[in-house]
């Protein structure tokens, strides 16, 4: 349930910033509650809520519910980084991985296009 919270904030920030970082840590999962189990057959609907953004590292609201109710809730804060930024020998690196989560995430986007 934790790395649900963790993919949707991460999908949310790439997309806000539009595909600017190629790559996003977990920092830190904080006020970690779990409230109920996901049993087989069952859905976890996930949402995330940008809720602090700075240089490196945004915290985001993060929850997950099953049939409206509650299953798990924190706060999770992301690091993102271009790996040229370490290693400027790895810039093209960085745009292969832009590239492929790009493209991953036209698969999966099924909301309003921007």
């Amino acid at each position: 349930m934790v790395e649900s919270l963790v993919q949707a904030s991460a999908w949310l920030l790439r997309h806000t910033e539009d595909f600017r970082f190629s790559t996003i840590t977990l920092k830190q999962a904080k006020a970690l509650k779990f409230n109920n189990f996901v049993t087989p057959g069952k859905s976890l609907t996930v949402t995330s809520t940008i809720h602090k953004m700075e240089a490196t590292e945004c915290t985001f609201k993060g929850e997950g519910t099953v049939e409206g109710q509650s299953a798990v809730s924190a706060r999770i804060v992301l690091q993102r980084i271009n790996l040229r930024d370490r290693n400027p020998g790895l810039a093209k690196t960085d745009e292969l991985l832009v590239a492929r989560l790009r493209e991953q995430f036209a698969q999966i986007w099924n909301g309003p296009t921007a």
